[in-house]
């Protein structure tokens, strides 16, 4: 054989190396660096006891062959939890491929719950990858397209967000209604009392008014006739030792006033928080019942809101809480005025009878 023949038959060889060469990789449809696809509703529901929920996942596979035949890559699994916050969970991937099929070796938390083999095909511009009766299927995507979808999950998200705030204002508005009835109850017995309690006020000061006048009269004509005030001084200290008595008195009613402007300024605060509470949580439900599985019962509970919202203000506790305000105040009025007369008269007698028995004591 000449070397003619040798270099011929080496050329023809190299050129069916070749076209074997770029069969096969003609046969197989070009890899593509990213594919996308989603699982479950877009659709939050709300049914559970737990709180919203949404049962929709964004897959990202990004493959890389190299060497040829081999694959590698991740795979990044995007979801929302029930506290509307996403999760990202990245996992690593590997496998080989021949002409359009593909197997690969998937890490655990993966689309398939647990870390397996799945088999695949390429078929332009998808992806189907398959484990016992799980399928799913990826679609070629654009950075751009994958953010678009992590937009949409970052939406539901928000909506999620929502939904648990508009619950827990709810939750809150409804347990602030029942304590601010409960509060108005409360005032309402108070104020009652406040009311009722001017007839004591008179006694209390009507009372010491009659004993101390009872004491002037009885220890007066005694130092007048120069009786040693030894003798009727019980009368004196009785009236020294009441002077506690009197200033705690006084304290009391001083102390009553301020509580009852306290407790009137809270109850209106808590009067115009409730309904504030419920347009807040009204406008959040509203805004969250179209992405709903179950529109119905959202807006069943948007209507209840505000059907609530209209009671407050024909509430009974509340009228009844409004009408009671100016009586409380002017029984306390009228009890400071009692007071001021009352307080004006005692000192009156006390000094009366104190300079004269400081006057008998000195004798």
């Amino acid at each position: 054989m000449n070397q003619q023949t040798i270099t011929a038959r080496i050329v023809c060889a190299s050129v069916l190396c070749l076209f074997l060469i770029s069969s096969v990789a003609c046969s197989r449809t070009t890899l593509a660096p990213m594919f996308m696809a989603h699982d479950g509703s877009s659709v939050i529901d709300c049914s559970g006891s737990a709180g919203p929920s949404v049962d929709y996942k964004i897959y990202m596979l990004r493959l890389v062959e190299a060497p040829p035949g081999h694959v590698s890559g991740s795979i990044a699994i995007s979801s929302i939890n029930q506290e509307g916050l996403r999760n990202d969970a990245v996992h690593s991937i590997s496998g080989s491929i021949y002409k359009d099929n593909i197997s690969l070796q998937i890490g655990r938390e993966s689309f398939f719950q647990q870390s397996v083999n799945v088999v695949g095909k390429l078929d332009n511009d998808n992806l189907t990858l398959s484990v016992g009766n799980s399928t799913i299927v990826f679609h070629r995507a654009s950075q751009r397209e994958y953010e678009t979808e992590l937009e949409k999950i970052n939406k539901l998200g928000r909506h999620v967000v929502k939904i648990n705030q508009a619950n827990k204002q709810i939750a809150e508005a409804e347990l602030n209604y029942q304590k601010l009835n409960t509060d108005l109850e409360d005032y309402i017995k108070w104020g009652q009392t406040r009311i009722d309690h001017l007839s004591n006020v008179r006694h209390w000061y009507a009372d010491r008014i009659a004993r101390y006048t009872k004491c002037l009269q009885t220890i007066r004509p005694l130092a007048e006739a120069h009786i040693p005030s030894w003798r009727w001084q019980w009368c004196v200290l009785s009236i020294e030792n009441d002077r506690y008595n009197r200033d705690q008195f006084i304290r009391d009613g001083r102390d009553i006033c301020l509580e009852n402007q306290r407790r009137v300024t809270s109850l209106d605060a808590k009067i115009a928080s409730v309904p504030q509470q419920l347009l807040e949580a009204l406008s959040l439900m509203e805004s969250v019942c179209p992405f709903l599985n179950d529109v119905v019962s959202c807006e069943a509970k948007v209507k209840n809101l505000k059907s609530l919202l209209g009671n407050i203000e024909k509430d009974k506790a509340v009228a009844a809480y409004r009408a009671i305000i100016p009586q409380v105040q002017n029984a306390l009025d009228t009890d400071m005025q009692i007071e001021k007369e009352g307080e004006n008269r005692l000192l009156i007698i006390d000094s009366q009878v104190t300079s004269l028995y400081q006057s008998a004591s000195k004798n």
